[in-house]
């Protein structure tokens, strides 16, 4: 294999790689990506490589361009401009390129749009086994970059030659290859040694926020929703990922887990049902106490028996997230500096911090268990709750009834209330079957009428969400949670790991203490077997597989200002500080205009000046390494000036000559002109070699034949 086909295959590997990267991260439409890029990509790199052929003339593929960004135009004007839509482009872009004629000015095109490409991949995903992937890749594109550099080379001696002039060659000594691998490891080793400083020393945070969240990664997939939407049909899919790691302790640090004892952690409460739905009721209000690292924090002055004390670390938080916890949360601490809501309504803990970033989140919430009964509890009851089906209440009071409770809430005392749920508890799960596979109800069918009267089988938020309408149904009051049923315990590391198929959904129930109590309809036996950890071969590497990706994600992808401030043995966090005075000069600077609108512009003039500074600096490089750029350093010798009047008079006449050649290269080009200019112009070029390159001073003999024959060329030009 040649050079140039050599220099060609490793450009179509690096951007084939690059689309293998964005389709990995792209985890739902990655075998689509790859059936759409692939194939076309391929025949037309067979075509133009293999065959020779040119399927697409310059014009049609300018057109398909066009094609491209009217498309890609469309969709960010239809919706907004996201990761995947710029992604998309790119490898419209990159395919239709392929099939064009490739020069090195082509190739370098696709080399760019690959690591573009790459980048949108990490902005996708950030998980282990894309890493490796980027780490493949980022090697052959870098090898492409680098032999584009021989393949303009060889483009340059093949237009000397159809030019009629001599190639520029240049004798390659012996062990050459051997040398430039040397200084290839050598660059790759210092790379990697700047970039590990970099990564570790580099303060977080600063400009977040500043362009939006464009480019954001993490916040996309958890397993969990907000809401209860019953009419949703299909089977649910049963995702491996884990959501986070929970350690469960008394006050005293002793560990309170184990794999009996199962973890209903708390994401949010519904107590609004309409049209088959349950949702949270608006305008919770609530404190949002600003959270310091490493203290805690009181959201409740409630009391109980004794404290469980659960230790979070969240892999991939949203900034207005939920704030996992368990019931009767009464205090909290932050590893890192964060903005919650707390509602004592209903307990729930948000994120309040419309520009914190997502990503991992590691704190601790106190929670107290069982809570004591309140104050003058036993005498107080508000108005008892209804529910809106006549099916529904009749069934519940013949449960209690059943059981001998007095299903009217005015007639029944209040300590009764908690038995009456456990009723409707044990009445749900002796008589439904669970299941993933749901029907959605007929239309003008409520959906928890279908479910108690029709199919009798359902997943754990129908089950949830009957109980809540049946205890309504006869005065108490209840309501639906969302989160996660924690039940993958570690014995040796005392952590929970909890993945996004444990999403669960139960009720809670106000007794006759007037505290909440967590009640789950969903039958047990089938609820374990369900959320109980498989022990096939494939679950086992799916976990040791999670494992490794836990690892990355803790280590290398949520490397934040905490884990940062921990490795370098600091008490306090200087990209903070640093944060602050670049926000607080970023706002000043616009004071015509909001403070964030302020922060915007001048990250983007940064970002510009970044730009235009590196294209500068850039060419700066360039010009430095470049054959022609040593002429330029050093001034033309003075015995030598001849050489300077011949180059005018190349100008003059109209045969400049150019930068990319020396003046016997040139001397060819000047045989159209006169004969003999060729022989005057490359004994003028010797004459400039010896005093320019060899360091020999000209004597008065030489300088005389110098200014001879530029004065010979300047009379032969103008003939």
């Amino acid at each position: 294999m040649n050079v140039e086909r050599l220099a060609k295959n490793c450009v179509f590997i690096g951007a084939m790689l690059s689309v293998v990267c964005y389709a990995v991260a792209e985890s739902e439409l990655t075998w689509m990506i790859l059936a759409l890029a692939h194939p076309p990509a391929f025949l037309g790199w067979w075509l133009t490589e293999r065959l020779g052929k040119r399927p697409l003339s310059k014009w049609l593929a300018n057109a398909a361009v066009a094609g491209a960004v009217l498309w890609a135009g469309y969709v960010v004007w239809a919706t907004k401009l996201e990761v995947s839509t710029f992604c998309q482009f790119l490898i419209l872009v990159m395919v239709i390129r392929i099939w064009d004629t490739k020069q090195a000015k082509d190739m370098a095109q696709i080399v760019v749009l690959s690591v573009f490409l790459v980048v949108g991949a990490i902005l996708t995903d950030t998980r282990l086994h894309l890493a490796v992937l980027v780490m493949l890749t980022v090697p052959t594109i870098a090898s492409a970059a680098a032999m584009l550099h021989i393949l303009t080379s060889i483009e340059h001696a093949r237009r000397a030659e159809g030019a009629g002039r001599a190639p520029r060659c240049v004798a390659v000594p012996l062990g050459a290859g051997r040398h430039l691998g040397a200084m290839w490891t050598l660059g790759v080793v210092l790379g990697l040694v700047v970039s590990l400083i970099v990564f570790v020393i580099m303060p977080r945070g600063i400009g977040l926020r500043a362009l939006g969240r464009f480019g954001e990664v993490g916040g996309s997939r958890t397993g969990f929703t907000d809401t209860v939407d019953l009419r949703r049909a299909g089977p649910s899919v049963e995702s491996e990922i884990a959501v986070m790691e929970v350690r469960l302790e008394d006050d005293a640090g002793f560990p309170l887990g184990s794999t009996d004892r199962p973890l209903y952690i708390r994401g949010v409460a519904l107590d609004q049902y309409e049209r088959g739905a349950w949702t949270r009721s608006p305008n919770r209000g609530g404190t949002t106490p600003d959270l310091r690292p490493g203290q805690w924090h009181d959201l409740s002055r409630r009391s109980g028996r004794r404290a469980l004390v659960q230790k979070y670390i969240v892999r991939d938080a949203g900034a207005t997230a939920p704030v996992w916890a368990m019931l009767s949360p009464v205090s909290i601490r932050s590893e890192s500096p964060i903005r919650v809501r707390f509602s004592r309504f209903d307990d729930v803990i948000t994120r309040d911090d419309a520009q914190a970033r997502a990503g991992r989140l590691e704190y601790a919430i106190r929670s107290i268990e069982p809570p004591l009964p309140r104050e003058s509890a036993l005498d107080r009851r508000r108005t008892p709750p209804t529910f809106p089906s006549t099916r529904v209440t009749e069934l519940a009071r013949s449960v209690l009834q059943a059981q001998g409770i007095e299903p009217d809430a005015d007639k029944r005392a209040p300590a009764l209330d908690k038995a009456a749920a456990e009723a409707v508890e044990q009445f749900l799960r002796a008589g439904f079957e669970y299941t993933l596979n749901t029907e959605a109800p007929p239309a003008g069918v409520d959906p928890i009428e279908a479910f108690l009267f029709d199919r009798r089988n359902g997943h754990c938020e129908v089950f949830a969400a009957a109980m809540a309408a049946m205890c309504r149904a006869v005065g108490v009051e209840s309501r639906v949670v969302a989160g996660y049923l924690a039940t993958e315990y570690d014995e040796t590391g005392g952590v929970y790991t909890v993945r996004e198929r444990n999403a669960h959904a139960w009720t809670e129930v106000l007794t006759d203490n007037w505290n909440w109590r967590t009640f789950d309809p969903t039958p047990p036996e089938e609820l374990e077997a369900a959320h109980r950890p498989k022990d096939t071969v494939v679950a086992k590497l799916n976990r040791w597989l999670d494992s490794l990706n836990s690892a990355w994600a803790t280590s290398v992808v949520s490397f934040d200002e905490t884990s940062q401030r921990k490795l370098l043995g600091m008490n306090m966090n200087p990209s903070l500080e640093i944060q602050d005075k670049f926000m607080e000069w970023a706002g000043s600077a616009a004071p015509t205009q909001s403070s964030r609108d302020g922060r915007r512009w001048i990250v983007l003039g940064g970002v510009v000046c970044l730009v235009v500074g590196g294209g500068v600096l850039y060419r700066l490089i360039a010009g430095r390494f470049a054959g022609h750029s040593s002429a330029k350093r050093r001034p033309t010798p003075r015995e030598a000036k001849f050489y300077d009047d011949a180059i005018r008079a190349l100008r003059r006449a109209g045969l400049p000559k150019p930068e990319g050649l020396t003046p016997i290269e040139h001397a060819p080009a000047l045989a159209s002109r006169h004969p003999e200019a060729p022989s005057v112009l490359r004994e003028i070029g010797e004459l400039y070699y010896e005093a320019r390159f060899a360091g020999r001073r000209l004597n008065p003999e030489e300088t005389a034949r110098g200014k001879a024959l530029a004065a010979s060329l300047r009379t032969l030009l103008v003939r």
